[in-house]
């Protein structure tokens, strides 16, 4: 019951930032080739380590590699976020400084 409430806050949210022009089809593209790329390299490197214990220090430096993307992606994504909130901001202030005609 909880996934579901959950499920439904999340498009409630995706709504809003698709209003608000934060959600496009490159925030999507890129969330998906992020996720992608994660699964990509870790889950084959660990089923790799799996069987071949001696592989160690080859997981362990696509862990660091996959850490140091998902940190680099945060700060990305932190700053897109910002530059998204900042221009919607702009717009609604434009728009609030803009005289309203009068129709008779």
């Amino acid at each position: 019951m909880l996934e579901l409430i959950k499920l439904i806050t999340d498009l409630f949210v995706l709504r809003d930032s698709a209003q608000k022009g934060m959600l496009s089809w490159k925030v999507m593209l890129t969330g998906f080739a992020f996720a992608a790329f994660l699964f990509g390299t870790l889950l084959p490197a660990f089923l790799y380590y799996q069987n071949h214990p001696a592989a160690k220090p080859l997981f362990i430096a696509v862990l660091l590699i996959d850490a140091i993307a998902y940190v680099a992606m945060m700060i990305l994504g932190w700053r897109w976020y910002a530059r998204g909130v900042a221009q919607y901001e702009a717009r609604q202030a434009e728009e609030a400084t803009k005289p309203e005609t009068a129709t008779q």
